[in-house]
């Protein structure tokens, strides 16, 4: 993993786990799509303000073009809010991959 990554705990202590599971997400996306030039993540706890209360999970990748930004929140279960949130930005980066034009070299 070469790029940029910031990681941050809002409003709540950092946790070695949690910062372990966001490094490992990261560098599982970062292998299989080289595009990305940066990642931030971003974890929050429980709001209660905001009806139930739940753990919120962003994880941003920073391309040349702009950024894609995933946002899960999962009950009481950070690492599960974590989980699916690498998880949208996965299928996010997969569909922005199958939407760019493939190049075809032809020779006659």
């Amino acid at each position: 993993m070469n790029q940029p990554v910031d990681l941050r705990f809002i409003g709540m202590l950092s946790s070695e786990s949690a910062e372990a599971a966001a490094l490992g997400g990261i560098t599982a996306l970062d292998e299989a799509h080289r595009q990305v030039r940066g990642w931030k993540v971003s974890m929050e706890p429980p709001q209660s303000a905001w009806g139930l209360p739940a753990y919120a999970v962003q994880v941003q990748a920073e391309l040349d073009e702009g950024a894609l930004v995933a946002t899960r929140a999962h009950g009481s279960d950070l690492m599960a809010a974590m989980q699916d949130a690498f998880e949208g930005m996965q299928q996010l980066l997969g569909r922005r991959a199958s939407a760019q034009p493939q190049h075809v070299t032809s020779s006659y």
